[in-house]
């Protein structure tokens, strides 16, 4: 005939084999979170209504968290610079921020573009599905620090026909000027793309 479990408890145990939480005879446990990597062993002992009772152990390995590190942390950039971010630590990458990602944000090693002070973080996670985070805070200075073009050629040739000025897209108030040899102004405009 089959027997009837009537009482049940459940015990946690540290790495030494000490009981870290108990649950009462007959409840549910609440869980327990442990805080470090390592082999712990859970028990269950029930008891039947003739007064049988048994002990099912289980050994539970807690994987370690990634060890996440991002480069740069902190860094200062003139507005509309490339900034790379590279996280290391895990097997899969998931980044978000304030900023314009340039690249794929399920890589560990993405591009920004930002135009205002911006925050990145990286969720990283690790075969075994245990997850950290990083961030890196990256500061954008208005100091119309350009780059044009240092050769022009428009001759149709399909090789430096056009005049490009890197970061001057994100300059509403700025005036090109484009001074022959002797000093001339022979173009000017406010609306430069």
């Amino acid at each position: 005939a089959p027997t009837t479990i009537n009482r049940w408890a459940w015990q946690y145990l540290d790495e030494s084999g000490t009981t870290v939480l108990e649950s009462q005879t007959g409840e549910e446990p609440s869980g327990y979170a442990y805080q470090e990597s390592g082999e712990y062993d859970i028990r269950q002992t029930v008891t039947t209504v003739d007064g049988c009772q048994d002990t099912v152990r289980r050994a539970l390995e807690v994987y370690p968290k990634p060890d996440v590190t991002v480069t740069p942390q902190d860094t200062t950039v003139s507005l509309g610079y490339r900034v790379t971010l590279r996280a290391d630590g895990g097997a899969s990458y998931a980044w978000s921020g304030t900023g314009f990602f340039e690249t794929d944000p399920d890589r560990a090693q993405v591009t920004v573009r930002p135009e205002t002070n911006s925050n990145y973080e990286v969720l990283v996670t690790t075969v075994n599905g245990c997850t950290g985070t990083g961030q890196s805070t990256i500061a954008v200075q208005q100091d119309y620090s350009m780059e044009p073009t240092n050769l022009f050629t428009p001759n149709g040739d399909g090789m430096n026909d056009t005049w490009v000025i890197q970061n001057a897209d994100l300059y509403d108030d700025c005036t090109l000027y484009i001074f022959d040899i002797y000093g001339r102004v022979v173009f000017e405009t406010t609306q430069y793309q």
